[in-house]
């Protein structure tokens, strides 16, 4: 029996600590003198290696690949419309487009609204219509109908936001909710790479 407790608690602190960990770096929020927070890496981010390109359908049926972004930072966010943290977060990725749109940066929306009709995935397009008419979308929003999520990107949880960098290299990853002052970093820090 204690050797079942300690192999229960053991798992447990493993789950703990893999779930528990958002980020793959450390960050501080330094605040000025007037209360404003900024955030800046501790470390230089890592280099994940290189993005799996791939070749998708956007919402009106024209294949957008990655390779369409060269040259750009990118910021490939995996969500759904029935995603209750996906939606909380769509504002303010809306926010950021706007704020980066005259940059060497974009969002790039991957939708998991798949419906499985009879064994076979079908897209959600009522749905995600909908959805991006309601939150005013501003960005490319592409189906995730081969599995990027999984099987290029390994998808545990969503939203899961993955940033490049102008050589489509991985340098952050975020799965749930990231805030748009991270992201601001992040953002910045590749937009000033050379």
């Amino acid at each position: 029996m204690p050797k079942l407790v300690l192999i229960l608690l053991v798992g447990l602190i493993l789950l703990v600590g893999f779930f528990g960990c958002k980020d793959y770096y450390d960050t501080q929020v330094a605040e000025d003198s007037s209360g404003n927070s900024d955030i800046t890496p501790l470390i230089a981010p890592p280099d994940f290696g290189g993005a799996s390109v791939f070749q998708l359908e956007d919402l009106n049926g024209h294949l957008v690949s990655l390779n369409d972004f060269r040259n750009q930072v990118v910021a490939i966010n995996f969500w759904a419309t029935w995603c209750k943290p996906c939606r909380d977060e769509i504002p303010d990725l809306v926010e950021i487009q706007d704020r980066y749109r005259n940059r060497a940066f974009t969002i790039l929306g991957l939708s998991r609204d798949l419906l499985n009709q009879n064994g076979i995935l079908v897209k959600n397009e009522e749905a995600v219509k909908s959805f991006v008419e309601e939150f005013n979308i501003n960005y490319p929003i592409l189906w995730d109908d081969e599995n990027i999520y999984g099987e290029h990107y390994g998808g545990i949880g969503m939203p899961t936001t993955i940033i490049l960098d102008r050589n489509h290299r991985i340098r952050f990853r975020h799965t749930g909710i990231v805030d748009s002052l991270t992201l601001d970093a992040e953002i910045n820090m590749l937009l000033d790479e050379a």
